[in-house]
């Protein structure tokens, strides 16, 4: 398989697109997209103030990553759940192929913590979302 990560989903909260990425590495990511005009478009994510978990890791105007350009032009803003205590996700790692089901076969620091699940990461997006529109 090529593909390195799977959107999970794709949707419009409060007036803000957010996706959540399942990758090969057996991670969740979550993204906001901020349209043309949003006073943090463009800015260096270390510079954004919104707390998340793990703090902000991307900053990018992309026209295909998490997803593809639909007519805007949208500056993501995202994070990670590959920090220390997050675990991989069997499921994704099962879906790309990469490895069995069995905890031993995942000789890794990431195999003992917690699973982000999709519907956390989604929450955790929609609290980006909330708090840029307190600051904003």
């Amino acid at each position: 398989m090529d593909k390195q990560f799977i959107v999970e989903e794709n949707f419009l909260y409060r007036g803000f697109r957010g996706v959540v990425v399942g990758n090969a590495m057996g991670h969740r990511c979550g993204y906001v997209g901020l349209p043309k005009g949003d006073v943090y478009y463009g800015e260096d994510y270390d510079d954004i103030p919104v707390k998340c978990h793990g703090g902000l890791t991307f900053g990018k105007l992309s026209p295909d990553y998490p997803i593809k350009d639909e007519g805007e032009e949208l500056y993501w803003i995202g994070f990670d759940c590959a920090h220390l205590n997050d675990a991989k996700d069997p499921e994704l790692l099962e879906y790309f192929g990469k490895r069995g089901k069995r905890e031993e076969d995942w000789p890794d620091v990431f195999m003992h913590g917690k699973v982000r699940t999709q519907y956390e990461v989604r929450r955790e997006v929609e609290r980006i979302i909330d708090q840029l529109l307190l600051i904003g």
